[in-house]
């Protein structure tokens, strides 16, 4: 558990809730199967699970959100694909503005994120990325993309990359 007081001011912003209490519990199992058997094309998986808890000094709930990779393979090949589930949980005691003009109103929301996410290996020279976040967001739908293609020359002394987000 982590707390910081209202009077805590770090000095490079990196603190994104001040008067708050931080719980975080994390647990993963990450086998390996076996090179003989049914699955040996793959690598490793990762099963994952998260679940943050944000609350003021007194422990009144501010937000929670819960984080699973039921989905999460590297291949042999070393590309890799993930499928997460993210519901989160506010109460805005304020309204909060997302974008000028755009505000949400104070009030208790849920809402369900999910990822998925595919990237080729690092070891080759070109390589492709994609993550898309998807799903409900407040009262509202949010769909995000992150896409890129790298190029890395033979003896790996150039690489080129192109990233877009929208």
């Amino acid at each position: 558990m982590n707390q910081f007081g209202d009077a805590l001011e770090p000095l490079l912003g990196f603190l994104p809730r001040p008067g708050t209490r931080r719980t975080d519990a994390f647990c993963a199992y990450q086998p390996r199967p076996s090179k003989s058997g049914p699955f040996r094309w793959i690598r490793q998986e990762f099963f994952e699970n998260e679940y943050v808890r944000y609350t003021d000094p007194q422990g009144v709930l501010e937000s929670w959100e819960y984080f699973m990779a039921p989905i999460n393979v590297r291949f042999e090949t070393g590309d890799r694909f993930e499928f997460n589930w993210n519901p989160h949980g506010e109460i805005l005691l304020a309204p909060f503005a997302i974008a000028p003009g755009v505000g949400i109103p104070p009030g208790s929301y849920q809402f369900t994120r999910y990822r998925l996410e595919a990237q080729t290996s690092s070891h080759r020279p070109l390589q492709f990325g994609n993550t898309t976040w998807f799903g409900s967001f407040y009262d509202g739908h949010l769909t995000q993309w992150q896409n890129y293609v790298k190029w890395t020359s033979s003896r790996g002394r150039m690489q080129l990359e192109a990233d877009i987000e929208k």
